[in-house]
């Protein structure tokens, strides 16, 4: 009889005390015959590793100084035998079925099965809505040429094909000490297609509020210079590392994904001083929004005006009015509405 394919799932903590035990029990809780589960702590502070090391021999645990999450992947990666390999944040939660699922999608050109995850609280409580906005598949090269990036799901929502991305491990320390998920996420992609399960199959956990006043979704980073920074850095530098089966000229500058856009709008008009970009102005602004809209597959045109008029709005309201505006950009209600009123294609 054929054996089944192992399955690696690897968790990374760091200061996570409080959420990464259900993380291990919803990688314990898998269906799918043949898993493994690595848990390394990178150098945890809080009582994670008390957390992590209760779980015995039912998971390979592994303590290492503290080292950043390039680090924390690369331990990960030389310590896992799987055929796939999954980088689950210890934040979020995988559904019992969610690697089976996967599986269903795994043909000989896919590299990455990538899924949608439901978003929950701090609490575990979903809010409704989910996450990517926009799910990619199929042949990304397109895509990843014009962004250095593509539709997908953060770090916990893709399982990858190990011999797709081995050959990029171990990761420069240094260079991805932060966004390290951006490299298979990338280098899958660029060396095969990818493959999607569109209904959740798992959560990500939102717990960090104090993004929302900054129109920021996720828990990693609190400031709009420096996640704008960070999102340029780690586009160019994992096109770097394709920009040969790519044929990406490192010269032409890459667009900002739709996402991105919106981060640059708000950082222009509610901290101009700090602002990365000196030559940014209202109307270069508008035009940079519509290029990236209209290259972004997956968009209706219905989406495209409503996310436009968004950035007009922005750009030229009253200073009374920027709060409401900033907070509409991570609003899972605001979302959710346009999810229906627009249904997405993937391609």
């Amino acid at each position: 009889m054929v054996q089944e394919p192992l399955i690696s799932i690897l968790i990374c903590s760091y200061n996570y005390q409080r959420f990464v035990g259900k993380t291990i029990e919803s990688a314990l809780a898998q269906v799918w015959p043949r898993t493994e589960v690595v848990v390394v702590d990178d150098g945890s502070t809080d009582g994670s590793w008390s957390v992590i090391n209760a779980f015995g021999d039912r998971i390979k645990a592994i303590r290492r100084p503290n080292g950043g999450q390039g680090a924390a992947y690369n331990t990960c990666f030389a310590n896992s035998r799987g055929d796939w390999v999954i980088f689950l944040d210890c934040d979020d939660l995988l559904d019992p079925d969610c690697l089976t699922r996967c599986m269903e999608r795994v043909a000989d050109d896919v590299n990455k099965i990538a899924f949608s995850l439901r978003v929950i609280d701090a609490q575990g409580t979903p809010t409704g809505n989910r996450i990517p906005y926009t799910l990619h598949e199929g042949d990304v090269s397109p895509v990843l040429r014009s962004f250095g990036h593509y539709g997908g799901p953060p770090g916990s929502g893709n399982l990858y094909r190990r011999s797709a991305i081995e050959r990029f491990f171990p990761l420069d320390e240094r260079v991805w000490a932060m966004c390290a998920d951006t490299v298979p996420f990338v280098v899958s992609a660029a060396f095969g297609q990818v493959a999607a399960v569109h209904e959740p199959a798992g959560s990500y956990r939102i717990h960090r509020k104090a993004n929302i006043k900054l129109g920021l979704f996720g828990n990693v980073l609190g400031s709009l210079v420096e996640t704008l920074v960070l999102d340029d850095r780690r586009r160019v530098e994992a096109m770097t590392l394709v920009s040969g089966k790519l044929a990406h000229d490192a010269a032409q500058p890459l667009l900002p994904t739709p996402t991105q856009m919106r981060t640059r709008v708000i950082s222009w008009r509610i901290a101009r001083a700090d602002h990365p970009y000196p030559d940014d102005r209202a109307l270069l602004l508008l035009r940079m929004a519509w290029r990236s809209l209209a290259a972004w597959p997956g968009y209706g045109l219905l989406t495209r005006l409503a996310m436009m008029t968004w950035v007009a709005a922005l750009l030229a309201a009253p200073s009374g009015w920027v709060p409401s505006l900033v907070r509409l950009n991570a609003s899972d209600v605001a979302k959710l509405r346009l999810r229906k009123l627009a249904p997405q294609s993937t391609h």
